[in-house]
């Protein structure tokens, strides 16, 4: 099983792998700590993969359009 920190905020849920040292921490300082099988923690990996690229994609985007205005 793999650990996951997971939060909520603005109507969205954030999750971060962490090992079993901070999974202890965050617990004892009252946060949500889960466990979740490895088939669900590959295919959770597969998106956050996804999910930078298409970060990059965007930042790149960004980028562009204040070059093109000249900021």
């Amino acid at each position: 099983m793999s650990k996951v920190h997971l939060t909520y905020s603005d109507g969205n849920y954030y999750t971060v792998f962490v090992d079993e040292k901070e999974a202890s921490i965050l617990e004892s300082n009252g946060n949500c700590v889960i466990s979740i099988p490895e088939d669900i923690a590959k295919e959770w990996s597969l998106f956050i993969d996804k999910q930078r690229e298409w970060h990059k994609y965007w930042s790149k985007q960004d980028n562009e359009w204040f070059v093109k205005r000249g900021e």
